[in-house]
């Protein structure tokens, strides 16, 4: 594999510009987006605390969260802290935790189509 990608940067890019150079710069920038996602852990983790205790929160607020919070669930960090809210807010709005586990798998599953998303698979899967 390493080869492939090796061969692919110089037909791409020519063998002026260092393979290493080109292996560091991808690392640097999957550094940072790990940085990213644990600054917004550190940012949501409030704002997820207080959708759950409050339980004066709207349907449509709870929403707008999760279709930020959606988008981030790239680390393991951020996953569990989606699925904190959904279990957080499965009393109030059962509905709205199935279709965003829904679109979770959609985004982040590989193989969603053959998924039957009942509530034993969401219990299975932490989301409530």
């Amino acid at each position: 594999m390493k080869k492939n990608l090796k061969e692919h940067h110089e037909k791409t890019f020519g063998k002026d510009e260092s393979y290493e150079t080109f292996v560091n710069e991808i690392k640097s920038m999957a550094e940072g987006i790990m940085q990213l996602s644990l600054q917004a852990v550190q940012i949501y983790t409030p704002i997820v605390n207080r959708i759950i205790s409050d339980t004066s929160a709207t349907q449509h607020e709870v929403e707008y969260l999760m279709d930020f919070m959606l988008s981030l669930c790239y680390t393991e960090e951020f996953t569990n802290l989606f699925k904190k809210l959904c279990r957080g807010i499965f009393p109030r709005f059962p509905d709205t935790v199935y279709c965003y586990a829904k679109y979770y798998f959609e985004e982040y599953e590989d193989d969603f189509e053959n998924l039957d998303i009942s509530e034993k698979f969401l219990r299975e899967n932490k989301f409530i």
